[in-house]
């Protein structure tokens, strides 16, 4: 189902990237959440080679709703306002409200690496009207 050994899924659990399932041995089971989990290591560590204690420490603030969110694909984000702003020195930067008091500021021209980045950020962390609302 998630395409890794017993012995990898065995270190996992070693490590605490995954919690012990409930029964050892041939009655072992493990839930959707294992497997969830399982696959959001699989994904850190090819697509944002990430090391194992990076992966423990951001799968540990995560909830399970937060893990299934970050294998969902990226949801397309309504066009953001831009408005750029010149700092000087030639500079330009995007200004793109995540909630009301909190602005993310991106350089533009922005490589491509930047323009994933702030686009994963605004799927992460932008709040539709309603949400702000409450």
């Amino acid at each position: 189902m998630t395409g890794l050994t017993v012995r990898t899924i065995r270190y996992y659990i070693k490590e605490g990237l995954i919690p012990r399932p409930d029964h050892r041995g041939p009655a072992t089971v493990y839930t959707k959440n294992h497997a969830l989990r399982l696959k959001a290591i699989k994904l850190l560590r090819k697509r944002d080679r990430l090391s194992i204690p990076t992966i423990k420490a951001r799968l540990t603030a995560l909830s399970d709703e937060g893990v299934e969110a970050l294998l969902s694909p990226p949801r397309p984000t309504p066009p953001v306002p831009v408005v750029p702003t010149s700092l000087g020195l030639g500079e330009s930067w995007e200004h793109i409200e995540l909630m009301p008091g909190l602005k993310l500021l991106v350089s533009t021209p922005a490589s491509p690496v930047v323009q994933r980045l702030a686009s994963e950020i605004v799927a992460q962390y932008r709040k539709p009207v309603a949400a702000q609302e409450r």
